[in-house]
């Protein structure tokens, strides 16, 4: 398969994704408008829900693998297995969240207002999880069955329609803080339905899968539950230490910028996580040199671009700060000039790791990455906060993922099936 061929697959993608990351951004601009204490709230949902975004992401990932393999006799019988246990988990986790994720938010948050704020959001993000877990999983299936270019026009349309809600619930409706996630649960409910009617048109009725197939579907999304699941506790931790390490008097500015920069993050990294999701499924079922010269080509086509954006963010991050989310200081300079450095690691991270998971070797992905995460990244942020260091604080972007890059090259060259990436 050449570049060219994985680039017109990857590219709806990638477009996919990054819709939903505008999303987040066209809210967060919305919440900085209101002010600082709304946009240190912002953040906190996102992270408490962790049950929520783990079990999304994992079910999503491994339903585009199960869809793209299946016959195609067998694909609508199969698509109606992996919706089934969509809606289940979407129903739990809606549950869960409205008696737990309230009550998180007022507890883990040091500052009061904030986690009011952040309750009251919850319960509105709680509400729309099953159309959220379906949609995730329905757009994945899709993508697996080639429908690509029709899911980027839908959820460019997705982004138009949120901006517009968000206006109308926060200021017309006069809802405030919670009016983002109001509008956000209303864009989900039409996602999903979008989605579900594409996939009834395309492959129409099936009969229920056997409780076999059930157990088996849930069991190859094992090792990346626990990759996900490592890395959203990660975050919760970070955000925990966050909202309560460090001098009071810096807190609420500190947060604000620890907010906006991951918002920031998400967009910034999401290409890597987009290219991820679609070489896992795409390299599987290649032999394993043509693999290798496809992940080869895209080294060479795609680094000198990821490496001139991380100098244009390097460079114009202060005035970024200051443009879109009005933040400026020595916080945000640090975490903006990291997440720059940060993003070649990400870059190259996301080719080893879809070349491993291609292979099924999904348990030393996750090994490598909860180890660093947790053993390195965690630290740096607790001495960093305690010390009042910025830049040593937020090293938890960088050198962590410094370390997997490294290992992930030593553990590609010592195995059988595959040949280390070219260098840098």
């Amino acid at each position: 398969m050449s570049v060219r061929e994985l680039m017109r697959g990857f590219l709806p993608v990638l477009l996919s994704f990054a819709s939903v990351h505008l999303i987040l951004q066209t809210d967060l601009l919305v919440v900085a408008r209101l002010g600082t204490l709304e946009t240190a709230a912002w953040s906190v949902p996102q992270r408490l829900a962790v049950l929520d975004t783990v079990l999304l992401m994992a079910l999503s990932a491994v339903s585009s693998v199960v869809v793209a393999r299946a016959r195609p006799a067998q694909r609508a019988r199969v698509v109606r297995g992996v919706l089934t246990v969509a809606l289940g988990v979407g129903v739990a986790t809606a549950l869960l969240g409205l008696t737990l994720y309230p009550w998180l938010a007022r507890e883990l948050v040091a500052e009061a207002a904030v986690g009011e704020l952040a309750a009251a959001a919850l319960l509105w993000f709680a509400l729309a999880a099953p159309f959220r877990h379906l949609a995730a999983v329905a757009l994945m299936a899709l993508h697996a069955l080639g429908e690509g270019p029709r899911i980027v026009r839908w959820k460019l349309t997705e982004v138009a329609l949120n901006a517009g809600l968000d206006l109308l619930c926060v200021y017309a409706l006069h809802a405030g803080f919670v009016g983002v996630f109001q509008s956000s649960g209303v864009v989900a409910a039409l996602g999903c339905l979008w989605a579900l009617q594409r996939l009834w048109r395309r492959l129409g009725p099936a009969r229920a899968p056997r409780r076999a197939w059930l157990c088996g579907f849930l069991g190859q999304c094992r090792w990346e539950l626990k990759r996900m699941a490592s890395a959203q506790l990660s975050a919760l931790a970070v955000m925990l230490l966050f909202a309560n390490v460090g001098d009071p008097a810096q807190q609420l500015p500190r947060f604000a910028a620890y907010a906006a920069g991951t918002a920031l993050g998400l967009l910034l990294f999401m290409p890597c996580l987009a290219l991820l999701r679609f070489l896992a499924f795409r390299l599987g079922a290649l032999p394993g040199g043509q693999a290798l010269a496809a992940v080869q080509g895209l080294h060479r086509t795609l680094l000198p671009w990821t490496l001139a954006a991380a100098a244009a963010l390097y460079l114009g991050g202060d005035w970024l700060g200051r443009t879109l989310y009005g933040l400026d200081g020595v916080w945000w300079s640090a975490l903006v000039s990291l997440l720059a450095l940060a993003l070649p690691l990400r870059y190259l991270g996301a080719l080893q790791r879809a070349l491993l998971q291609a292979q099924r070797q999904f348990a030393a992905v996750t090994r490598v990455d909860t180890a660093l995460s947790w053993g390195l990244g965690l630290p740096l942020v607790a001495a960093g906060l305690y010390l009042e260091q910025p830049w040593l604080t937020f090293a938890y972007l960088l050198l962590p993922e410094l370390g997997v890059v490294l290992w992930l090259q030593c553990h590609i060259r010592r195995s059988r099936q595959a040949v280390p990436l070219p260098a840098c």
